[in-house]
């Protein structure tokens, strides 16, 4: 809408944090804000220096309308005056894929060529304390099995960020802050499942996700087709329900990054953020709803088919 009347000649001033998503979508004045959640507010300062940030960004608002510009332009107090430049155009991101295409359960955690073993005890105990659960357990559940897993509360495919500072679900596992950079390792053909019951709520929100792994039904589901680690808690008693489900996706999320970390270097895609790849380079992207692969020359047709068989709904693909 700010890009529609601007172009219609009505001068629009946007405040926001995401100045990539601001001249994403066309904005020529954007006024940076300190936080998603507080774009007018600095919870930091007292009352009345608050009250004095916040009549600064408004009267940085009014002069952005009061500015003829030529290009997208972003505005104080958050940051100096002058042309936007994206933060991607200085991030890069690394993510290396390792095919795996076979699990087993076994001493300790490790990827040894495209087998990955793991280890129930460890895996149980790094994400299995929470005073959320009063019990957890794990399946390892292959494709074409006879099983059916119900309850399916939700789906990740495991990844990890290297370095000791590296969180590749930054505001969920860890301090909010930008992703996007570093180096990520992805375990392709691998899904973590959080299955439980969870006790619908007065306003009936019951979560009955059901997943085959043969049969018709089955392959309307690419995870079907992924050799699957399936979480299963059990509530601790008198466990609030917010918080039961908010340990689920957490434990799933741990769970990730801890088969992830068993990973060595396989095979790397390269993408620099804030330029497309061409058809004559390396590169990788990843979306929220999918990932699409290049190799020199051309488009690899199996990595195209493998990618496609990996995201779909409800799955976690963090960077």
């Amino acid at each position: 809408m700010a890009k529609e009347l601007d172009r219609l000649g009505l001068p629009v001033a946007l405040i926001t944090c995401l100045v990539d998503v601001g001249a994403l979508i066309g904005v020529n004045r954007i006024v940076t804000a300190p936080a998603i959640v507080h774009p007018l507010g600095q919870p930091s300062l007292s009352l009345e220096g608050e009250r004095a940030f916040r009549r600064q960004v408004v009267e940085r608002a009014l002069e952005a309308l009061r500015t003829d510009v030529t290009g997208r332009r972003c505005f104080g107090p958050t940051v100096p005056d002058g042309p936007c430049v994206a933060w991607r155009s200085a991030v890069k991101l690394t993510v290396q894929i390792f095919d795996v295409q076979s699990v087993e359960f076994g001493p300790r955690t490790l990827l040894e060529g495209h087998h990955l073993v793991v280890s129930r005890e460890e895996l149980l105990d790094r994400v299995g304390r929470d005073p959320a659960f009063a019990a957890m357990d794990v399946r390892l559940i292959r494709p074409g099995e006879r099983k059916r897993i119900l309850n399916v509360l939700g789906i990740t495919e495991p990844r990890a960020k290297l370095g000791p500072d590296g969180e590749v679900f930054p505001g969920l596992l860890g301090p909010l802050k930008i992703a996007g950079s570093g180096i990520t390792h992805v375990l392709r053909n691998v899904a973590v499942i959080e299955a439980g019951f969870v006790k619908p709520s007065t306003e009936g929100d019951a979560r009955q996700g059901v997943l085959d792994m043969r049969g018709s039904i089955g392959a309307l589901s690419p995870f079907s087709r992924t050799l699957n680690l399936v979480l299963l808690p059990s509530p601790a008693p008198g466990v609030d329900r917010v918080e039961y489900i908010r340990a689920i996706n957490r434990v799933g999320l741990k769970a990730s990054v801890y088969l992830a970390r068993a990973a060595t270097v396989d095979r790397l895609w390269h993408r620099a953020p804030g330029r497309p790849v061409s058809e004559n380079e390396e590169g990788f992207f990843v979306s929220s709803r999918g990932s699409a692969m290049r190799e020199k020359g051309a488009l690899n047709e199996a990595a195209r088919r493998r990618s496609l068989r990996t995201p779909g709904m409800g799955i976690n693909r963090a960077r």
